[in-house]
């Protein structure tokens, strides 16, 4: 897989984005074994292709601390909210203070499952560019 996007890469002009939504999948063993088996090992270059990881919360620690920089590491999702009493909701500038630049937003499984509106997509997407 990893030759095959490094040669589609090669073909086109401009940079390519890979991203792996790891929903809520996995354990902190078979995220290590995922990191280091498998997404390490692909080979690519950054200036024509972006991979993106996006393990669950959890793991984002254990993520950060095994993955090849050349990988980026994102969130599933970011609360429409900053900082407060907010139970179970991580901030963009939580997020942002761990060194994790990239969140996904709007996801079509936040919207049908949790309900989420173009306006809190909206709200979400403004945090986090403050």
């Amino acid at each position: 897989m990893a030759g095959l996007a490094a040669k589609w890469a090669e073909k086109v002009s401009r940079r390519l984005f890979i991203g792996g939504n790891w929903k809520c999948n996995g354990s902190v063993k078979t995220t290590e074994s995922l990191i280091k088996d498998t997404v390490n090992k692909i080979e690519f270059d950054t200036s024509k292709l972006q991979v993106l990881v996006s393990p669950v919360y959890l793991h984002l620690p254990l993520a950060k601390k095994l993955l090849n920089p050349k990988v980026i590491l994102s969130a599933q999702n970011v609360s429409q909210f900053k900082n407060g009493a907010y139970t179970g909701e991580i901030s963009a500038q939580q997020l942002k203070d761990f060194g994790i630049d990239w969140t996904l937003i709007g996801h079509s499984e936040r919207r049908t499952y949790f309900g989420e509106t173009n306006d809190v997509t909206s709200i979400s997407i403004l945090g986090c560019r403050h």
